[in-house]
């Protein structure tokens, strides 16, 4: 018998390519390599961990009236929730940093990541949009250090 499962001296051959025999006990003796996760155990732990904190603060700065773009200023609309609006880290997102209350903030993309948006325009660029001067100062009631962090920037 040809084809698949073809009988030949030294065990069972499958066809491959067109014209190869390839003993079936020779793929059997070769370990599987086991798939990387995309995404590790324990940073789909911390990413659950974000979603709440990100539920929590959308309620508490919902009750104080600051449910608003940390850049522009601009009020966010109350009947969209967390899932709606990118997120803004502050000091980062490594660790601790990424549940960290104190540096999360909610933001309207277009200031986030747009073509105007603080990811990807230079500071130089930055400081003369309108919403700039009111972004710095809303960092600054959140820490002087990372307001002089963007003060340095400004000034290279």
């Amino acid at each position: 018998m040809y084809g698949d499962g073809t009988k030949r001296r030294g065990g069972v051959y499958i066809w491959r390519h067109n014209s190869y025999l390839i003993n079936i006990d020779i793929i059997k003796s070769i370990p599987m390599v086991k798939r990387i996760k995309p995404v590790a155990t324990k940073r789909q732990a911390q990413l659950r961990a974000y979603d709440r904190v990100k539920a929590e603060l959308e309620t508490e700065l919902k009750s104080k009236g600051e449910w608003r773009c940390f850049f522009s200023g601009l009020p966010l609309d109350e009947n969209r929730t967390w899932k709606d609006y990118a997120w803004h880290h502050n000091s980062g997102r490594d660790n601790d940093l990424l549940t960290d209350k104190m540096f999360i903030r909610p933001v309207l993309d277009q200031y986030h990541t747009g073509d105007e948006g603080y990811h990807n325009k230079p500071v130089s660029y930055l400081k003369n949009l309108w919403w700039w001067n009111g972004y710095l100062e809303r960092l600054k009631e959140m820490s002087y250090d990372l307001w002089y962090r963007e003060i340095m920037k400004m000034e290279r």
